[in-house]
């Protein structure tokens, strides 16, 4: 048994033909223990060989995702008989070429899956073996064989936003639109434009997850109104008898009743097997047809209604979720700071709450205030107040009813075992696209809300990239352009669409075919006018410009600072990096936006480099 077993208290567990690795799945403070198998014999791999030693050296239990990625790289690999054989043979039977070989082997494999996550994947499976402590047959361990890969990884991408999909539930066309829609505006215009954007979609977002509390508290309390009426009058003497002592009722009985009865009755077979608490075979609960329970179960099946029915106990998954929503966008944490959020972790103020939680990447303790006071705060404020009240209530349940596997705040029921009902996190992509779709709102995860929220914040504060830097807690502030990334781009093309705009204005006025629009800025008629041809800094004061000079005078020297030598240098390497990349993306846009800046950039670099600073432009091109 390996260290990492010991201190984890879990073994890979071997037999004659297989291995069963000993897994753990972490999330939000759960640790459930989980299984990943390798057939042995179907991969025609015998034990006690490369394979066993390096996994009983392995770390124990293994990430879920490491286990399986290394999983199936061997069960795909050892289908090649000498790559079988290899995992078989003892490690001090093996040289450094054989070790080569393998790792060439789980990268073809990660190659040819031709999958995002590639580089990644067959770094993890090739740890596992690197990690091993056997020595070689020639003295040296796994971790100094010294293999390079080819896998390269992705350039990492830009987050896409709430902003960047169609939202056809908002109210106002231009919000229904996703922003890159918005192709009309300059810099100036699509700054205000893309602030208002974001605010909306943000506001509309936490207004519907009110609408899910509010669609909660009137359940609950239609719920304890039904628990506090009698049986139905037109139900048999004998059916009363069943429903009270047995806690039972005959299907068509129950069927033949209208939607509030139907309620009363499963309400009565809840209290009477405690239901709220433990699942028990053989007992039907009939909640089909009650239109109480339709917005907060999506219409969905039995199980997700009968989440519904126990709201005067607890919160049911999309109240949850709609919880979790609203403090995302009112902390700013990520989906899986927040997630770590417990009870011991939430303490209550005067005029709301304080909260804790650690970042699970760099292990700090992160902080907010929750103030509910009417005279200051915004919506999102008093709407995450009610979150965590709702939360502390839903748990506080929990606690006393269930069985918790996770200490997150954010726990709910899956319904779908027998026995003691089970509390765990779940929220997932898909509970999320479920969430978007039965309440109207553009599909979205847990993941898009901090991006939407930052670049809102970014636009806020007039583009304060050191304020947002020091409120999300990064170190680099290459981090948080991340975060801005879409919202750079965006920008960019707004900029460059105005600059091809007053280019094409300058052009039509210096070739007196278009006199400057009256209805302009006069600060936009100068630019028009000076654009081509910017007056010198001698003769500014005589409307006497550079172009003037250079016509009376072709000798004379153009005149240029080393600013604009090393923009234009920097501007034509990108250019011709991602040439292809602007032009596919988007003809039309290349066309009438990119083109025009690539021909005055490749005109002015040919004319700087024919000029003194061409020693310049060569050792700025070498680094």
């Amino acid at each position: 048994m390996s260290n990492s077993a010991a201190i984890h208290g879990a073994t890979h567990q071997w037999t004659d033909d297989q291995v069963i690795l000993a897994v753990k799945y972490t999330r939000g403070q759960s640790d459930r223990p989980r299984k990943v198998k390798i057939d042995l014999a179907a991969c025609g791999i015998k034990r006690y060989g490369l394979l066993e030693s390096c996994i009983d050296d392995a770390e124990c239990p293994l990430q879920q995702s490491v286990a399986s990625h290394f999983a199936g790289c061997v069960k795909a690999i050892a289908k090649d008989g000498s790559v079988a054989k290899l995992l078989s043979t003892p490690p001090n039977q093996l040289t450094r070429k054989d070790i080569i070989l393998l790792f060439k082997k789980i990268d073809n494999y990660y190659l040819e899956k031709n999958v995002q996550s590639s580089a990644a994947s067959a770094e993890q499976a090739r740890n596992i073996i690197r990690d091993g402590q056997a020595l070689l047959q020639t003295g040296i361990t796994l971790a100094q064989v010294g293999y390079k890969t080819s896998l390269k990884a992705p350039p990492r991408r830009f987050r896409k936003d709430i902003s960047d999909r169609v939202d056809i539930g908002a109210e106002s066309t231009e919000i229904q639109l996703p922003l890159s829609a918005d192709t009309k505006s300059n810099v100036y215009e699509f700054t205000g434009n893309s602030e208002e954007h974001y605010r909306k979609r943000l506001e509309r977002i936490v207004k519907t997850c009110e609408e899910v509390l509010d669609e909660h508290d009137n359940v609950k309390h239609a719920i304890d109104a039904a628990r506090r009426m009698p049986l139905p009058k037109s139900l048999l003497k004998k059916s009363i008898k069943m429903l009270t002592e047995l806690g039972r009722i005959n299907e068509k009985v129950a069927n033949r009743r209208t939607a509030e009865e139907r309620l009363i009755i499963a309400l009565k077979i809840i209290d009477h097997h405690k239901l709220y608490s433990s699942t028990v075979s053989g007992i039907r609960v009939f909640i089909e047809d009650i239109p109480l329970l339709d917005r907060l179960s999506g219409g969905k099946g039995a199980r997700t209604r009968f989440g519904v029915l126990l709201s005067s106990h607890y919160l049911s998954r999309y109240v949850v979720t709609a919880c979790f929503i609203i403090l995302l966008r009112y902390t700013g944490w990520n989906s899986d700071t927040l997630i770590g959020l417990s009870i011991d972790r939430i303490r209550r103020t005067a005029h709301g709450y304080q909260l804790f939680s650690l970042k699970e990447k760099t292990q700090q303790y992160q902080e907010s205030q929750v103030i509910s006071d009417d005279l200051t705060t915004n919506i999102e404020e008093k709407a995450a107040v009610r979150a965590i009240s709702l939360l502390l209530w839903h748990n506080s349940s929990v606690d006393k009813l269930a069985i918790r596997h996770s200490k997150s705040i954010f726990v709910s029921f899956n319904l779908s075992y027998k026995g003691k009902l089970e509390a765990d996190v779940f929220l997932h992509g898909i509970h999320f696209h479920e969430f978007t779709r039965v309440w109207d709102l553009p599909r979205f995860t847990a993941t898009d809300i901090r991006p939407q929220t930052v670049r809102y914040d970014y636009l806020k504060s007039g583009g304060d990239l050191a304020a947002q830097q020091a409120k999300l807690g990064h170190a680099s502030s290459v981090t948080t352009r991340h975060y801005l990334g879409g919202l750079d781009t965006a920008h960019n093309e707004a900029n460059i669409k105005r600059y091809c705009e007053m280019l094409k204005a300058s052009i039509l006025y210096v070739t007196n075919r278009e006199e400057i629009d009256p209805n302009i800025s006069d600060e936009d008629a100068n630019v028009i006018r000076k654009m081509l041809a910017p007056p010198t800094r001698f003769s500014s004061n005589e409307e006497n410009y550079l172009i003037d000079s250079w016509l009376a005078n072709p000798t004379e020297e153009i005149r240029v600072e080393e600013a604009l030598v090393e923009l234009c240098v920097y501007q034509r390497a990108y250019y011709i990096r991602n040439f292809r990349k602007l032009r596919d993306a988007n003809p039309k846009r290349f066309a009438t936006n990119e083109l025009p800046r690539i021909l005055v950039c490749i005109a002015l670099y040919k004319t700087i480099k024919e000029g003194e600073f061409r020693k310049l432009i060569q050792k700025l091109e070498k680094n």
